[in-house]
């Protein structure tokens, strides 16, 4: 669980299945790396990563 400092708790489950459309997964898959990665360089506080 990743959950912003002075916010309510959001659960981010992360599952790895196959997409037919590569580049379209590649795409989300970068978005997702980076929505992570500004998460935990901010002020957060990470819980649980499922």
């Amino acid at each position: 669980m990743i959950s912003r400092l002075g916010a309510p708790p959001k659960l981010i489950k992360i599952r790895i299945g196959n997409c037919d459309n590569q580049k379209l997964w590649d795409f989300i898959r970068k978005r997702l790396l980076n929505s992570i990665d500004l998460l935990t360089n901010t002020d957060t506080a990470i819980i649980e990563l499922n």
